[in-house]
């Protein structure tokens, strides 16, 4: 019998809905402004709104299940500015006046292969990364003086808890002795600055008009110099998302088809989780950019989560520091791993520290 007839055998009892694919963001909105504005003033504020509630429910297929409901809305508070460069296109569903604000829906259609690759670059997708033990200094236009008058001291402070601290919280950046990172924060006329030295020295600098931009701009540098993307070698795919068993066998054809890209594909396992199905499978990447394309254009526009990693290679070698915090394990909501079945005999040993990041 052949591995795709075994997979949907061992399928055939779950029953579930059928999950088509996915290509635009329904979103719907209430707009509530802090002051008085004119009508158009309000429509492009909730726009912009709309705008960023649709990268974080398109960003969520590729996000970690522990990336918690506090951090996804901070995310779309901090992406608000700047959403809009992930919208291809959108249609406007309706828009209506409400008590003190506006109610817009549109049918926005993003750009999935734009954001895939903003939460690679900051290390989202990539649980090696852990680069949030720092030592955080302010200077130039941060810093509290005694000779401020109690007024200026108050803006200050003001202007590092409302910009730089919700930042720092969103990529979980705490104090810590055995800081990885000196990280020196300045605002000179208007522009931050964000200056961040590593352990070897190497000295990474960002700039924006807002704190966020500038923290970003560093954070991507930093990724990319401690963290560099592993191109080749056997690896390991786990799709999360179906309802229905066809859906299984309809992708494991279409991975087996991806001969550009990968060679020697096994189906490895079929998992159940919260009432969705989860299959792994297994093989060699030779053309990681090609891989990356087809799983962004048949996979995630499916609606479907994936989780790319390489087995463990003992000739890895990995720009990294000794001290680094532990990495946190994942569990599934009760703490509990899920039922497995179908597995073989023997299993490649995964090293979690080795997630393919895709090259820019």
């Amino acid at each position: 019998m052949k591995k795709s007839s075994r997979i949907c055998l061992l399928l055939l009892s779950i029953v579930g809905l059928f999950v088509s694919p996915v290509f635009a963001e329904k979103i719907k909105i209430t707009y509530k402004p802090e002051y008085r504005m004119s009508y158009n003033q309000m429509y492009a504020r909730a726009l912009q709104q709309a705008y960023s509630t649709a990268f974080v429910t398109s960003a969520r297929q590729f996000l970690p299940q522990n990336f918690s409901a506090k951090r996804l809305k901070i995310m779309e508070e901090l992406y608000r500015p700047s959403a809009e460069r992930f919208v291809k296109n959108y249609k406007k569903g309706y828009s209506a006046t409400v008590e003190n604000g506006l109610e817009l829906e549109i049918d926005a259609e993003m750009n999935v292969e734009l954001i895939y690759n903003e939460l690679e670059s900051l290390g989202f997708l990539d649980t090696r990364v852990q680069l949030n033990s720092s030592r955080v200094e302010y200077g130039e236009g941060l810093k509290v003086e005694k000779e401020m008058t109690q007024n200026i001291q108050r803006a200050v402070e003001r202007k590092i808890t409302t910009s730089v601290l919700p930042v720092l919280n969103f990529f979980d950046v705490v104090e810590a002795p055995w800081a990885m990172l000196t990280i020196l924060v300045e605002n000179k006329n208007g522009i931050w600055i964000v200056r961040a030295t590593a352990e070897d020295d190497k000295v990474f600098i960002g700039k924006g008009k807002n704190f966020f931009a500038a923290w970003t701009t560093v954070w991507k540098k930093l990724v990319k110099y401690i963290y560099p993307a592993q191109e080749k070698g056997r690896a390991t795919l786990e799709i999360t998302g179906w309802y229905t068993p066809t859906g299984v066998q309809d992708v494991d054809k279409l991975v087996r088809s991806w001969n550009d890209s990968i060679r020697n594909t096994e189906f490895l396992s079929v998992s159940f989780d919260n009432e969705e199905i989860q299959a792994r499978w297994s093989f060699e990447i030779f053309e990681l950019e090609k891989l990356q394309r087809a799983l962004l254009n048949n996979i995630a526009k499916k609606n479907l989560r994936y989780i790319l990693k390489f087995v463990e290679d003992p000739n890895v070698v990995k720009k990294t520091n000794t001290r680094q915090i532990p990495p946190k394990v994942a569990e599934t909501p009760n703490g509990t791993s899920p039922k497995t079945v179908g597995a073989p005999n023997e299993k490649p040993k995964i090293n979690s520290d080795l997630v393919v990041v895709p090259t820019e």
